[in-house]
């Protein structure tokens, strides 16, 4: 194993009856302690024997619950509409109703059109949720740098 990059896999399984578990696979060595606080609630503690652990983790919670994320400054949503590089290269576009799409350029057309292989959305090119959007993107994307674009060729 030394030398051979472990990564941390995080999965979620949700039941009728409301209780949700998580399963974390990866971890090289970690501790549990379950203890009841003053209000009677359990808190649960976990110690991991490395820092690149428990970052993995948090990077997996991250892109599972977006809306658990407090959004630094890399994070906020852009207020102008146009053109934005992700830190992984893809292009995305916010309109003029705060919709975002993904971008891609066709059939030498000097103007970006909605990739259709790669959709924000659920069902459709347009996403408006932002969590959503850091969700989907996955937090390595951001921040985002605004770009004009301008067509190298006729």
């Amino acid at each position: 194993m030394k030398g051979q990059k472990m990564s941390i896999t995080v999965s979620r399984c949700a039941y009728e009856n409301g209780v949700n578990n998580l399963r974390i696979e990866g971890v090289k060595s970690a501790f549990i302690n379950e203890l009841l606080n003053r209000d009677h609630t359990k808190c649960l503690y976990i110690g991991f024997d490395s820092t690149e652990d428990l970052q993995a983790l948090q990077n997996e919670l991250n892109n599972m619950f977006p809306e658990n994320i407090k959004l630094d400054k890399k994070f906020t949503e852009p207020e102008e509409e146009g053109l934005y590089l992700t830190t992984t290269g893809t292009l995305l576009s916010k309109d003029t109703e705060g919709d975002w799409s993904i971008r891609a350029y066709y059939d030498d057309n000097p103007y970006t059109s909605p990739a259709h292989t790669k959709c924000l959305g659920e069902a459709d090119e347009y996403e408006g949720d932002w969590l959503k959007i850091i969700k989907k993107l996955g937090v390595d994307a951001f921040p985002l740098t605004h770009v004009n674009v301008t067509p190298i060729y006729k």
